[in-house]
């Protein structure tokens, strides 16, 4: 997808990103979000300080492989398509 300004354009915080993660109050809407990005109908930007809060955050209170598979957002679901 091409961004320009007339596309819908969102930006997901650490909050944003855990709340999806862990299924919390608000996951619904960043799922949603998520979905239409993959489908190209609005473009979703996440700080690269966002990612490094949830790996920090679930480092505190998990471990380094529950990390790791956090920053891989529930199979890639945030990575661009090929």
């Amino acid at each position: 997808m091409r961004w320009d300004r007339a596309t819908s354009a969102y930006v997901l915080d650490t909050s944003a990103l855990l709340a999806f993660i862990e299924d919390e109050e608000g996951a619904d809407i960043v799922e949603d979000l998520l979905e239409r990005a993959n489908a190209e109908e609005i473009t979703i930007f996440v700080s690269f300080m966002s990612f490094m809060e949830v790996c920090y955050i679930t480092l505190q209170e998990r471990d380094e492989r529950e990390a790791q598979e956090r920053l891989r957002l529930k199979g890639g679901m945030l990575w661009e398509k090929p």
